[in-house]
C-alpha cells in the first residue's frame, strides 16, 4: 500500500509491515496519489503545481501543470486524470505529455469509471451549486446538481455494480451515482457521523472516514 506524507514523502508499507519512504524535491506534497497503467504511482503535487510519478523503486519525476493539482486517478484510456481546483481537468500519458481542459467548475475527488468517463464532485460555492460530472476522452463534460441546501461533497468513490459514491458531511447522508446520472442519497444510521472519505471493500460494504467522530464506520448499501 502507498501512501502521503505531510512532510513531503511518498511511502509504502508492505505487507509485512515493512515501510519505505521517498521524499520529494523540496517543498512538493502530494496531495492525491494513484497507480499508473505502467506500474508507477502518480501523484498530485499541489505545493509545486506538478503531476508526478514514483517508481517501485523510488525514482521520483515530476512534470509541471498550470496550477496546484489536487486529485488524480487512473481513466479508461491509459492515462492519468488530474484535476486543478481553478476549473481545470487535465490528462498525462505514462510518457509525461499533458494537456488541460477548461471544465468551467471546480472539480475534485476525480474517479475512472468503467463507462469510459472520469467522474468528479463540485462542492459548490457563490457561483457554482454542488453537482456530480463526468468528462469523457473526447472532453465532453456532463454535471447533475445535487441540490438541497448547503453541501459539503467529498470522498467520491466506485462502488460495486458500476456505481459511484460520495459523502455529504453536512447533511450525514451518503450518495449514490450511477454511471447515467441518477443520484440516490441516504441518511446515515448514525445521527453523529460527519462523513468524508469513502472506500468500497471487497465484500460490497461501504467504508467510511468519520471526520467528526476520528473513527471509521461501514455501510451496506441498500439494494
Amino acid at each position: 500500500m502507498w501512501f502521503t506524507e505531510d512532510t513531503g514523502s511518498i511511502g509504502r508499507i508492505g505487507p509485512d509491515g515493512v515501510i519505505s519512504e521517498y521524499p520529494l524535491p523540496l517543498p512538493g506534497r502530494a496531495w492525491a496519489i494513484g497507480t499508473g497503467p505502467d506500474g508507477n504511482v502518480w501523484f498530485a503535487d499541489g505545493a509545486t503545481s506538478q503531476v508526478g510519478k514514483v517508481t517501485p523503486c523510488g525514482v521520483v519525476t515530476e512534470y509541471p501543470v498550470s496550477g496546484p493539482p489536487s486529485s488524480i486517478t487512473l481513466a479508461a484510456d491509459g492515462n492519468m486524470w488530474f484535476s486543478i481546483p481553478s476549473i481545470r481537468i487535465g490528462r498525462i500519458t505514462p510518457a509525461g505529455a499533458i494537456h488541460e481542459f477548461p471544465v468551467d467548475v471546480p472539480a475534485e475527488y476525480l474517479v475512472g469509471a468503467s463507462d469510459g468517463n472520469v467522474w468528479f464532485l463540485s462542492d459548490g460555492s457563490a457561483d457554482f451549486p454542488p453537482e456530480v460530472g463526468s468528462i469523457s476522452p473526447t472532453v465532453m463534460v456532463k454535471r447533475y446538481p445535487v441540490g438541497g441546501p448547503p453541501r459539503s461533497l467529498a470522498g467520491l468513490t466506485l462502488g460495486a455494480g458500476d456505481t459511484l459514491w460520495f459523502s455529504d458531511g453536512k447533511l450525514s447522508r451518503v450518495g449514490r451515482l450511477s454511471l447515467n446520472g441518477t443520484i440516490t442519497e441516504y441518511a446515515l444510521p448514525w445521527g453523529d457521523v460527519t462523513p468524508s472519505s469513502l472506500a468500497s471493500g471487497p465484500d460490497g460494504r461501504l467504508w467510511i472516514v468519520d471526520a467528526g467522530g476520528s473513527r471509521i464506520v461501514h455501510l451496506i448499501p441498500p439494494a
